[in-house]
């Protein structure tokens, strides 16, 4: 490309470094001598071209003029901070943005340089915009086809791809290639810096990083991806569903806070639904993916952190799916299906009592010496089980076994072969040639670990107990105390309401015999008097900041656990065991907590590799005694698939690197920015363009957005950007210097002495003054982000509990902050907390409990207290729930 006053080329093995034309040949020569063909460039670029090329440079340069005369702002500032705004909010509309931008161009000096509509400031922004690349569909998703074809009917089905004389296509597919994306990033010194300032520890990723396709490249210039995507539904009224699936991509070798960022987390597209229904088959879309993956296995790209061209090597490694999502892009068998489970060959049960499919060979999982193995009495399976673990595919037969479905000569052959293997045709995944499905790809432990708590809770609490449950008990021959009984009641029908008296032509006998069935007690549901103390229990619980649930009748209405991160922290940190106890039989309530503490541990951010085994161990145990103590309806796919998560910490790391909350945002996302309907993918794809273009502006500093937010974009921003360029306020409430008591002088002279034993000084030498804070934040390793203290006298929001802390050096003590302050000693900075410290606590099972009393005071180092503790107060007693 060239510029105004001196013509300048772009080197394309640098990927956008542009050098003066007269020495472009002398410029190859020197850093790249092996690539002495691009030096013809120059001359086989044609003179329209090269101009194009020239104005969309100038185009570019032009943003970089002041706003105004006299201005410090430049117009690609001005125009990056509305797009910003625009992008990130849900619900803002262009006209609303031409607005704000009529608005301020009216009351800012004239004249300047602000666009003055949403069109104006597209058109000034697009030669830096990523092109999207445009594909009519085949309304059948048969195949799609580049947009300046001119075929007009699908060459498979022969639909017409256009409307009827017209040449307006009935589907489109917006494609936004990922090779520039990655370009710009390595293009960019503070972003290229991140690539660099840490070495991947690659204990936890796939073992590609290691060998394979990444064998012998530095790990700075490998780019290991993982895709993800799911059915969406755009409209907001569920009752008109619609299903379009977004193909997102997130960089695995990038901080886990980087990487599960919108911008990025990079989207390639949203497949169009198919009318009301979601599209017929991914394969025609992923292939597009495919294809750019397979031409792109090793690109030159320009690093801007070693200011020369590098080989980058792009591979897949990762599919984060939820099942539904998993069957449909690999081609496998729906959860409901009898060879369901995606890890393994465990074939499971039609029950006819149920309706549906469930899993009983749990006893296979554990080791060979267990005990359980030989237990004949209450499992569903009244013999020993001898059995091994179910087995896994190898590659070549998972490949050998979608080959022969598509060899099979009709639709008969072909649902007999796929309920037989669970595999269905070949999908556009297997040209890559590192493709190995079981070894990239892992259970979704969000949507599992979630779906079998709501399905036990739901349960337990009586709203999916019915006569079919009790029916499946009886035809397996267990809990016979449990089974239906039929009782005849005679009723009157004139005593009926009238709304359930139906009209008769002819005259009937005034009394009618009804049959009503009852169901006898059970151990493992709540009567209506033990749901009612289970919701005032619920009630009673104080939380602090970060959960997602609030005090509510958790059990009688379980939609107030909104969300399934919700669930999650109801169960992991025992709300859900204290609010049960004793209310269950007793063998229940101790596999139903056994069960809850292997999720806490499952969900744990870290691990020891010597914890995994027994992880493993525990987790087939748990599963095996639910099926032993509880109905076997909770027996389903989702139930089962818990014994695969912790088999794959080894190799993929712990859940919280794969969570797909973050991916589940970027859907909301999606749906917010839908403001009018028809062709909703070709808006959404055009507005995250912008929004793309923002964050990367807003992370390469171009955009100094105001520091005192604190949303994840902007957190992201403050380590990314050098402090001088970005500088971070503290949000810490800080009340005044204030002189300590005698008594507390005293206290940190002991203290001290702790802490310099070698050191000698007198009470004297501890300076009186310290400054006195209401709020503070320490930074967690394990959670990877900001814990916030309060003092009890300063709790701003009501409905949280942020001071209740526990110490336990050197006994397990339970206090409420009184006061925080920092106190300078030895140039070093203190932070102290004082402690009105409970009476002496008991351990009841996993819980903690004292008087809802103070009786004393305890200065502690912030660093020595933990995270504020989940509470819950029940008859003058304090319990202490996840100490």
């Amino acid at each position: 490309m060239a510029s105004s006053s001196k013509q300048k080329c772009m080197c394309t093995l640098c990927n956008g470094k542009s050098v003066p034309r007269k020495t472009f040949k002398i410029h190859c020569a020197k850093t790249h001598a092996s690539h002495l063909n691009s030096i013809s460039q120059l001359d086989n670029v044609s003179t329209d071209s090269y101009n194009k090329k020239v104005q969309a440079q100038q185009e570019k340069n032009d943003l970089q003029k002041p706003l105004y005369e006299g201005s410090s702002r430049t117009l690609i500032e001005a125009i990056s901070e509305h797009f910003l705004i625009f992008s990130s909010n849900s619900g803002m509309s262009k006209a609303a943005l031409t607005e704000c931008l009529q608005h301020e161009k009216r009351i800012m000096p004239q004249p300047n340089y602000l666009p003055a509509s949403y069109k104006e400031a597209v058109k000034m922004i697009k030669p830096s915009l990523i092109p999207i690349k445009q594909y009519k569909c085949c309304v059948n998703d048969c195949k799609i086809y580049p947009m300046n074809d001119s075929i007009r009917e699908c060459t498979i089905c022969n639909e017409s791809l256009l409307y009827k004389d017209s040449n307006r296509c009935k589907k489109t597919f917006s494609y936004m290639p990922v090779v520039p994306r990655l370009a710009r990033w390595f293009g960019t010194k503070n972003l290229a810096k991140i690539l660099y300032a840490k070495k991947l520890d690659t204990n936890g990723k796939p073992s590609e990083l290691n060998n394979g396709i990444f064998k012998d490249t530095d790990v700075e210039h490998c780019v290991p991806l993982a895709l993800f995507t799911d059915g969406v539904n755009p409209n907001k009224n569920n009752a008109a569903q619609k299903s379009m699936w977004p193909i997102i991509l997130t960089w695995i070798s990038l901080p886990q806070e980087i990487r599960y960022i919108l911008g990025p987390m990079m989207m390639v597209g949203i497949i169009p639904g198919n009318g009301r229904k979601e599209p017929k088959s991914l394969d025609p879309y992923i292939t597009i993916l495919v294809d750019e993956l397979l031409s792109n296995m090793e690109c030159q790209l320009y690093d801007s952190h070693k200011d020369a061209p590098v080989t980058v090597k792009i591979a897949l490694l990762q599919y984060l799916c939820d099942i539904p999502a998993f069957a449909k892009l690999l081609h496998l068998s729906g959860q409901a299906a009898l060879r369901s489970c995606t890890f393994c060959k465990e074939v499971g049960v039609r029950n006819n009592s149920l309706n549906k499919t469930i899993h009983i060979s749990n006893r296979q999982f554990l080791s060979d010496d267990s005990a359980y193995r030989l237990d004949c009495t209450n499992f569903a399976l009244k013999t020993v089980v001898n059995d091994p673990k179910p087995a896994f595919y190898s590659k070549d037969e998972e490949m050998t076994a979608h080959k022969d479905f598509d060899l099979k000569p009709n639709k008969n052959q072909k649902t007999i072969h796929q309920k037989e293997t669970g595999l269905r045709g070949i999908h556009p995944l297997y040209p890559l040639p590192y493709f190995d499905r079981l070894k990239q790809m892992q259970t979704d432990g969000m949507h599992t670990i979630s779906d079998v708590i709501s399905n036990v809770l739901d349960f337990i609490s009586g709203k999916t107990d019915s006569a079919k449950v009790r029916n499946c008990e009886k035809q397996y021959n267990r809990f016979e105390q449990t089974w239906v009984t039929n009782n005849r009641k005679s009723t009157d029908q004139g005593k009926q309401p009238k709304k359930k008296q139906k009209k008769q032509s002819e005259p009937q006998s005034t009394n009618v015999v009804t049959e009503e069935v009852s169901f006898p007690d059970a151990p493992w549901s709540l009567s209506k008097s033990q749901v009612k103390l289970a919701d005032k229990r619920a009630q009673s619980i104080q939380y602090p900041r970060g959960f997602d649930y609030t005090p509510a009748d958790h059990f009688s209405r379980q939609w107030t656990l909104r969300t399934m991160h919700g669930k999650q922290q109801f169960v992991t940190q025992n709300a859900a065991s204290w609010c049960l106890r004793g209310l269950l039989g007793q063998q229940q309530e101790k596999t139903l907590f056994q069960l809850f503490d292997v999720l806490s541990r499952l969900v744990k951010p870290s691990y020891l590799k010597d914890e995994i085994p027994t992880l493993i161990e525990d987790t087939h145990i748990a599963v095996t005694l639910l099926e032993r103590d509880f109905p076997l309806t909770l027996q389903n796919l989702t139930t089962h698939l818990l014994h695969h998560i912790p088999e794959g910490f080894m190799d993929f790391g712990p859940l919280y690197d794969r969570w797909l909350y973050p991916l589940e945002r970027a859907n909301s996302w999606i749906t917010r920015q839908i403001l009018q309907h028809g062709h909703e993918e070709s808006t959404v794809m055009q507005t995250y363009c912008i929004y793309d273009w923002s964050v990367f502006n807003l992370l390469n500093g171009t955009v100094k957005s105001d520091s005192s937010r604190k949303n994840a974009l902007h957190k992201v921003a403050e380590k990314v950007l050098p402090s001088e360029e970005y500088p971070v306020t503290s949000v810490n409430s800080i009340l005044s210097n204030s002189l300590l008591h005698r008594e507390d002088i005293k206290d940190l002279h002991c203290r001290y002495k702790e802490i310099f034993p070698n050191l000698q000084f007198e009470q004297f030498d501890v300076d009186p003054i310290v400054e006195k804070k209401n709020t503070v934040f320490r930074y967690d390793e394990d959670r990877k982000r900001e814990v916030y203290f309060t003092t009890y006298l300063y709790q701003s929001v009501s409905r949280s509990c942020d001071y209740i802390v526990c110490v336990r050096h050197p006994t397990m003590l339970f206090g409420k902050i009184k006061q925080i302050y920092q106190h300078c000693f030895m140039d070093n900075v203190f932070t102290w907390v004082r402690l009105d410290v409970f009476p002496l606590p008991e351990a009841s099972g996993s819980f903690w409990f004292t008087e809802n009393v103070t009786l004393t005071s305890k200065l502690c180092l912030l660093k020595d207290i933990s995270n504020p503790i989940v509470t819950a107060v029940e008859d003058g007693v304090i319990w202490f729930l996840n100490a």
